[in-house]
């Protein structure tokens, strides 16, 4: 009797190192997620390794992709085949086992085969066997996660905090997960991936203000992945600016006089802004004055007889606070001289500065005909123009000696706001006593009167004129009624 010959059939048995109940899916304890694996058949003859393929995919992007196919040779495993490749590698990929073993014949052996991205790796082993492969041949079953409660926030929506996200229930025995952070509007709508938010857990930014925040947890096993994505938090917002100590004002509280606001001293405050108000002598009752919101003030006559406060208010990303200064002084008017709407009324003695008192004894509003009959050699005036004279006694009180004309600039302006000076609108030679032309010198406690000052001036400022004195050298001066 002849011996009947069975057929030699190449069979190859996939075993998983990890824990898995599917055909080819692998674990290795190097993985960190970055790469899974599996073979659609557990056992096929030699003549099937062009039709069995290996499934792999990528969960993040790698730079790198290597395997390596090693032979048991007794107690040693000897390489078949290695292969290593760089660029970049996302999402799945197939190649059949002939294409694995790249040339090499798919002999009878135990196989390992070990695939590596950056940082994770896994291993599959199979064996190449003879004899019938039976019901072994078998494509793996089974489904990706599947998501039953989603993923949730937890932490506050405030500048600063660090919220957590957790991964929610899933089936499937999902083997890794993945965390995408987003930043939506307020609504949670309109949404965008957070550059570098990849993690569990994410820190608030000054970015994130008056946003949503959304996490989106993606888990993965052999037969593929599947996300879910969060409810958005409430809308982040963060510190208001708070304020340690009360803004202050500086300056003299009398009419024409500027105040100067500080700020006061804050914390988490980006930017100022002022608002002044004019308040009762109590401080109370304040109304905001308008136009007035730059940090200083100059007083007005509307201020006389009032107190003023300055309102700071400070702001950063999240919102504005305010704080009030506490009341200046009443304001008082100033003294007679001091401003052009208060001039020394006419006759008044005024002290003017450099040791001398001057009071306006006389004013001549036309003296046209006087200056021209004191000189011949006076010009008239242009037409629409006339000469306006005045009159003064001065009394010096300074040490040494002093010239009054010599010493101070004598000006007069009018309804026009045009200053007339005594040297560009001079009326020429005046009548006796000519301070101007004579100047004599004084001493201490010595007085001159004469006429002081003509200016050749329009017509229509002569109803209006007022002279103020200022000593060179000096931005003071004093003003004297005309009328």
């Amino acid at each position: 009797m002849r011996r009947a010959v069975l057929p030699v059939v190449v069979v190859m048995a996939l075993a998983l190192l990890g824990t898995c109940g599917l055909a080819g899916a692998a674990s290795s304890s190097a993985s960190s997620g970055k790469i899974s694996a599996h073979l659609t058949k557990k056992s096929f003859k030699s003549s099937q390794a062009g039709s069995v393929k290996l499934i792999y995919k990528f969960s993040a992007t790698s730079k790198s992709f290597s395997y390596l196919l090693s032979v048991k040779k007794g107690a040693k495993w000897q390489t078949v085949k290695s292969v290593k490749k760089t660029g970049t590698f996302t999402g799945s990929k197939t190649m059949t086992v002939k294409k694995v073993f790249a040339g090499k014949s798919v002999k009878v052996a135990s196989y390992r085969l070990k695939l590596s991205a950056d940082s994770g790796s896994v291993t599959l082993s199979f064996k190449v066997v003879k004899g019938s492969t039976g019901g072994a041949s078998t494509a793996p079953t089974g489904s990706a996660p599947a998501n039953s409660a989603l993923p949730a926030i937890s932490g506050t929506a405030w500048r600063g905090q660090t919220l957590s996200a957790s991964i929610g229930t899933w089936s499937n025995s999902p083997t890794s997960y993945a965390y995408q952070w987003r930043r939506c509007d307020s609504s949670g709508s309109s949404c965008s991936n957070i550059s570098g938010a990849s993690s569990n857990t994410y820190a608030l930014g000054y970015a994130d203000t008056g946003s949503t925040i959304r996490v989106v947890v993606t888990a993965t096993n052999s037969h593929g992945s599947s996300s879910a994505t969060s409810s958005q938090t409430a809308v982040v917002t963060g510190p208001l600016p708070t304020n340690s100590a009360l803004p202050t004002i500086s300056g003299t509280t009398t009419q024409g006089q500027t105040l100067t606001a500080s700020d006061g001293s804050w914390n988490d405050a980006l930017t100022y802004a002022y608002q002044w108000h004019r308040c009762d002598s109590a401080g109370a009752n304040c109304l905001g004055i308008s136009g007035a919101t730059s940090f200083y003030y100059v007083l007005q006559t509307a201020d006389v007889s009032h107190t003023i406060r300055i309102v700071v208010t400070a702001s950063n990303l999240y919102g504005s606070v305010s704080a009030t200064s506490v009341q200046t002084a009443t304001i008082s008017s100033p003294p007679p001289g001091a401003l052009r709407e208060n001039p020394i009324p006419l006759g008044q003695p005024g002290a003017v500065g450099n040791g001398w008192t001057v009071a306006v004894t006389n004013v001549y509003p036309d003296a046209t005909a006087a200056v021209l009959a004191a000189n011949p050699y006076n010009d008239a005036p242009a037409a629409g123009n006339q000469f306006f004279m005045i009159a003064v006694t001065a009394t010096y009180s300074g040490s040494g000696s002093s010239h009054l004309d010599s010493g101070f600039s004598m000006r007069a302006v009018g309804a026009s706001n045009v200053a007339y000076t005594t040297f560009d609108n001079s009326c020429g030679v005046l009548p006796d006593p000519d301070l101007y032309l004579d100047d004599p010198e004084v001493f201490t406690g010595g007085t001159v009167s004469g006429n002081a000052a003509c200016w050749q001036i329009r017509s229509s400022d002569a109803s209006s004129l007022v002279m103020f004195f200022k000593p060179y050298l000096s931005d003071t001066a004093s003003w004297f009624a005309l009328h």
